[in-house]
């Protein structure tokens, strides 16, 4: 008979298996990750793949009493992660009948929570595959996503996004993605095909020609920069995970990405208009960066300042560098120009706060 010691021991094995088999770029267990939903509840192994958090829920020996307990907290863990397994020691055949693992391989089945064992050689075999998360609470989940990232900043390659655009990658990927994952190229070439009016893409600041550019060729430049570096932000925000199968990059939505097509109004797909509600969930998302919440707080004192810099006087992007070392030019110009935070442009060179922006 084997004897364990405590489940702890497992957390390093467990956290292996979400980095090598699957595919997590971070995992924490020393720290706990943890939430509130009736109390504070602590994820035992936790998991970070783009936007898709996976949580693991370890118990030492499988006992009847022990594999129900795992199941409850599973659940719960569901509020908050993608996806949830639940992990056992492989139990010893003289010690839990085939009839008993099987009931509970059911009832994980049923419950939509991955059932993954390790045996005596340390070696992880997943009996049950999870099912994505379909109870999440936006506000735990964007919590347990913070504890993940020490610094989070978007690169400038998102100048050129937009979040209409964003949304409506998300949503030509749900409707190519029935067959699974997306290859880039089939991705962009349905959007452009769905959204083929000029108006589409030179709305929302796009910048003038090019001196000898003729209006096709701009439009046309647009179409295949705006669209580039929406897919750049939609991964980088984590609506959008990429991956490589036999060296081809494929592209799936996240959880998030899912959450974001749930609050669209079904009548705003192509559309250059964002409704309240995808303003709402993009401006939820930008408050996660620094130099968001900083930018916001400085127009909001000022009321109104200039953009760059203007005969000397104070102006945003100085003000921003003075207190976090850079300007972000970049990064907020994509946030601001998709006209999802409460700043607003006044002019060209001019910004002023605007409360009443998702009314």
């Amino acid at each position: 008979m084997t004897i364990h010691n405590d489940e702890e021991e497992l957390y390093p094995i467990v956290g292996v298996f979400l980095r090598d088999k699957k595919g997590c770029s971070k995992v924490l267990f020393d720290p706990k990750v943890k939430f509130e939903f009736f109390g504070e509840r602590r994820i035992d192994v936790a998991g970070l793949r783009s936007g898709k958090i996976i949580g693991v829920e370890v118990k030492k020996e499988f006992t009847p009493r022990g594999a129900l307990e795992a199941l409850q907290q599973a659940t719960i863990y569901k509020r908050a992660c993608s996806d949830v397994y639940v992990c056992f020691y492989k139990p010893e055949p003289d010690k839990v009948d085939e009839i008993t693992l099987e009931k509970f391989k059911n009832e994980c089945i049923k419950e939509g929570i991955g059932l993954i064992f390790i045996d005596s050689s340390r070696k992880v075999e997943e009996i049950v595959n999870p099912k994505e998360s379909d109870i999440i609470d936006l506000e735990i989940y964007y919590h347990v996503l913070s504890q993940f990232r020490e610094k989070k900043e978007l690169s400038k390659d998102v100048l050129g996004a937009r979040a209409y655009i964003i949304r409506d990658l998300c949503y030509t990927l749900r409707v190519l993605s029935g067959r699974g994952p997306v290859e880039e190229d089939t991705l962009m070439n349905a959007l452009w095909e769905k959204a083929n009016e000029k108006t589409y893409w030179t709305a929302q600041y796009p910048g003038g020609r090019k001196k000898g550019q003729s209006e096709e060729e701009w439009v046309n430049h647009l179409m295949k920069s705006r669209a580039e570096h929406s897919l750049i932000a939609a991964k980088e925000l984590g609506l959008i995970e990429e991956r490589h199968e036999n060296g081809i990059k494929k592209l799936s939505l996240t959880t998030l990405g899912r959450a974001l097509l749930l609050v669209a109004k079904n009548d705003e797909f192509y559309s250059c208009k964002p409704s309240k509600q995808i303003k709402s969930f993009f401006y939820a998302l930008s408050l996660q960066f620094d130099e968001v919440r900083t930018a916001i707080k400085l127009v909001q004192n000022e009321k109104r300042m200039y953009w760059l810099s203007k005969n000397g006087r104070k102006f945003l992007f100085g003000e921003m560098k003075k207190i976090l070392g850079r300007d972000y030019y970049k990064q907020i110009c994509f946030w601001v120009n998709s006209e999802v935070l409460p700043i607003k442009k006044e002019k060209k060179d001019v910004v002023i706060y605007d409360d009443g922006f998702l009314s």
